[in-house]
């Protein structure tokens, strides 16, 4: 209603890859069976037992950014995205919805 508004950027814009990274956590990790064995730090301690950051693992999705120019090149700098808040989007939307109850007040005040 309020002239035009543009969604899209023109540049920097973002190229959002979805990863999936194995997290690993502590634990008593046996190296001859290449399994995780169920006891604490002070009991891992045998020849081919090593406490170390291979255990428990599970896998984590990540979700990051590249800014990219207006040439398309990617400039290297990774950054973490936020896909649930936009402030622009936030302020269009305001504005808008704002102007709507404007209009619906004015309306009923000519109705009374």
């Amino acid at each position: 209603i309020y002239g035009h508004v543009e969604w899209a950027k023109k540049c920097e814009c973002m190229v959002i890859t979805y990863t999936i990274q194995q997290v690993c956590h502590m634990g008593c990790f046996e190296n001859v069976s290449q399994v995780c064995l169920n006891v604490t730090e002070d009991s891992c301690s045998g020849p081919s037992q090593n406490w170390t950051k291979m255990c428990n693992c599970e896998d984590v999705q990540a979700i990051s950014g590249i800014t990219k120019g207006d040439d398309g090149d990617v400039d290297g700098a990774a950054v973490q995205v936020d896909l649930w808040f936009s402030v622009p989007a936030f302020v269009v939307l305001f504005r808008e919805s704002l102007e709507v109850v404007v209009v619906l007040a004015i309306i009923l005040q000519f109705l009374n």
